[in-house]
């Protein structure tokens, strides 16, 4: 097996757009329904793993539109009074919460993203006061996940149905209730709390040209843990930079945590092009000795099927993997040597380049 080089790219900070009057999940504003004025709404912004240009020319630098449909935990907090917990689901076309905002309320809105990733979850004022920031506490989250990109809000934009979102910053959390009848408009950003890594895999050319290789299956296993505890403390700021001020894992429970990467019962034909598979993962040192579990069949040149349901286990030790950063890892069906006869080859051909 040869060394392995991790090829670090920027994974850049979500954006989700918030209204309470109305909204449409395409990013097109004009498209504003009618709904009650005290009722939080949800016009949700996103930017992508790869490109990371924005989809509309008034957004912030990093920021593009959100399109998925998770659902958000938003805390509704103020100097007084207990944090009311509030859900923002995607119900038919629009972004509700089940809360209402109060007219003339001074607000701090904390949160996550997805709402049922924590199975138990709670908030606490920073310093004594919402006002200075909070500490997010969300217990029992995945070492790696295929399906949740977790992220916590960064930031809160006071706005009108004109939605300047040029005058949104990280570290401001503020939000003052309107009327119903003037309608509340708010935007939220959002950053990734977890590291995303994406799997890629490709046949070696020489190799190609003499044998055809159909994979059946590829899992990834975190072997010292299957959940951790993540406190995240934040703190408002004026500068525009993550409130992001400490990020802490305790409390590993579980032996390992496995997840599919991919699945074929007859096999998808593998190329020299590199196919790719995203998941996410802690950015924690203690989650990252992972194990990767490939099946696969072998084929000839005509067609013919010479080897079923080979396996290969490659351990890998991931390092410095950071939240909000994507890491790609390269791998190559390449033998370390070549007998045609008897196949030793295929004992582990698999490459980490």
């Amino acid at each position: 097996m040869s060394n392995k080089d991790y090829h670090i790219g920027l994974w850049m900070v979500t954006m989700a757009l918030f209204l309470v009057t109305g909204c449409s999940s395409d990013p097109d504003t004009s498209a504003v329904g009618t709904h009650d004025g005290a009722t939080l709404q949800l016009l949700p912004l996103q930017n992508s793993y790869i490109d990371a240009s924005s989809t509309r020319s008034t957004l912030p630098t990093g920021f593009s539109a959100y399109t998925g449909n998770s659902p958000i935990r938003l805390y509704f907090t103020s100097t007084t009074g207990e944090p009311v917990q509030s859900n923002m689901t995607f119900v038919g076309s629009n972004w509700q919460s089940d809360k209402s905002i109060e007219e003339q309320q001074q607000y701090y809105f904390y949160g996550y993203m997805p709402a049922t990733i924590a199975p138990t979850a709670s908030i606490t004022a920073y310093g004594g006061s919402f006002a200075t920031g909070a500490t997010l506490t969300l217990n029992g989250l995945p070492a790696l996940t295929t399906t949740d990109d977790v992220c916590i809000v960064v930031g809160v934009g006071q706005s009108d149905e004109t939605f300047n979102i040029g005058e949104l910053s990280m570290g401001q959390f503020s939000y003052i209730g309107q009327s119903e009848n003037a309608g509340n408009y708010a935007y939220l950003l959002l950053d990734h709390l977890y590291a995303s890594l994406q799997v890629r895999i490709r046949v070696e050319a020489d190799y190609n040209e003499m044998r055809t290789v159909k994979l059946k299956s590829m899992q990834l296993t975190a072997t010292t843990a299957n959940t951790y505890n993540a406190t995240v403390s934040l703190l408002a700021n004026d500068a525009d930079i993550t409130p992001v001020v400490s990020l802490n894992w305790t409390s590993p429970t579980g032996a390992n945590r496995t997840v599919p990467l991919f699945s074929n019962e007859t096999g998808a034909v593998l190329t020299t092009s590199y196919q790719d598979m995203t998941l996410c993962m802690l950015p924690h040192d203690k989650a990252t000795n992972l194990t990767l579990v490939s099946i696969y069949d072998i084929y000839d040149t005509d067609g013919n099927l010479l080897r079923e349901d080979c396996t290969s286990a490659n351990h890998l030790s991931l390092n410095g993997l950071k939240r909000g950063e994507k890491t790609n890892l390269n791998l190559t069906v390449d033998p370390t040597y070549f007998h045609i006869l008897s196949e030793s080859d295929f004992d582990n051909p698999l490459r980490i380049d």
